[in-house]
């Protein structure tokens, strides 16, 4: 690949913070609670540390490909017909997690403030300013994301630190929720809630640094990991009943639970706005992958005109949900298998084959 914009380890870190940090936002917290209720902690836990196994394997397979992603390993393994096949499966995935998310969350804004702004608009008004970073590159993308991430992190955090006061320790009990099969084996398949791992596929050509690369990954899967468990901790202790959270975003509702009399009212509208940010940012950097996908594998000089076909597929998916239940369980069940299968397996097959292929005829150890 040539011309490629090289970012540093930060900025890249700082992207995937955005990506944990969304995954929170749009409530899948929640989702992992539905499906193994109180024995959740224990849950991602467990899968953080199945999870970093799986990430330090692909680092292992990837280290005799320089500055090369999946596509390159692809090419390498099966000539172009692989390559075009894994990169159709990524577009995909980079199309479908950002229409499930814009249509969620525009959702939730619409119902909790813009009751008479139809749909569309709003879902236009996070769309449009996601396309324009996009189109200037990924170093646009990463210096903006790295100004405002710190703040969505620590403003997510700051939800919990005082939604503590409300903490009931005892709803943490029984610690295996549902079964220790259930918890252990069953849904094993919570795996799926470590998405960002998809983007791990694709970052590395964009690296300053490669040897940065195992790192970065590490930090990822290991920062994705506390974020999810003191989400779902927050959410265990402070909701009695979590399935009435799963329409709503769960981080709005911990905004009702800040109290600072009247010195300051309305706090959730200041965290709504850093989230939009966030949201926006998570948007483009999945326009922007998505297009040099489709650059890569069109043999393009330029991804910038592929951006608005993107952004149409993105915005047709999104808005052809027909409502949030629709997303919610698209999200549980299809999307979550999907994103198991490309990335749990086939990736991981695609990878070792990879590595071993080179192994053989490069006598790399």
């Amino acid at each position: 690949m040539t011309n490629i914009e090289k970012i540093g380890k930060i900025e890249v870190i700082a992207l995937f913070i955005t990506i944990g940090c969304n995954n929170i936002i749009i409530n899948l917290p929640s989702i992992l609670l539905d499906f193994t209720g109180t024995g959740s902690w224990l849950n991602i836990i467990y899968i953080t540390i199945l999870v970093l196994i799986f990430t330090l394997l692909i680092c292992k397979f990837f280290k005799p490909f320089v500055d090369c992603d999946i596509l390159d390993v692809s090419e390498y393994l099966g000539k172009n017909f692989l390559k075009v096949i894994i990169g159709v499966l990524y577009i995909i995935l980079f199309v479908m997690l950002p229409a499930i998310y814009l249509r969620y969350f525009s959702h939730n804004l619409q119902m909790i403030y813009y009751n008479d702004i139809p749909l569309a608009f709003i879902m236009l008004f996070l769309l449009v300013p996601a396309i324009i970073a996009s189109k200037h590159g990924l170093r646009a993308i990463s210096g903006a994301n790295l100004i405002f991430i710190p703040i969505v992190s620590v403003g997510i955090f700051t939800l919990f630190f005082f939604a503590a006061k409300d903490f009931a320790w005892e709803n943490l009990f029984p610690i295996f929720g549902y079964g220790v099969k259930e918890t252990f084996l069953t849904h094993i398949t919570n795996v799926f809630g470590f998405t960002v791992l998809a983007y791990l596929f694709f970052i590395k050509p964009f690296l300053k640094s490669e040897d940065n690369f195992k790192t970065i990954s590490i930090v990822t899967v290991v920062l994705h990991g506390i974020f999810l468990l003191v989400s779902i901790i927050s959410l265990l202790m402070t909701f009695s009943f979590i399935p009435q959270i799963e329409n709503n975003l769960a981080l709005h509702l911990l905004t009702r639970l800040i109290d600072f009399g009247k010195f300051l009212q309305r706090v959730d509208a200041i965290f709504v706005f850093i989230w939009i940010l966030s949201i926006v940012s998570f948007l483009s950097f999945n326009l922007f992958l998505a297009a040099n996908i489709v650059k890569k594998l069109c043999n393009l000089s330029s991804s910038h005109c592929i951006v608005y076909p993107i952004s149409a597929l993105v915005f047709s998916l999104a808005i052809s949900f027909k409502d949030i239940s629709i997303i919610k369980n698209f999200f549980k069940y299809g999307y979550k298998f999907y994103s198991i299968f490309l990335i749990f397996i086939i990736s991981f097959i695609v990878m070792l084959l990879g590595y071993l292929k080179k192994k053989k005829q490069g006598g790399y150890v």
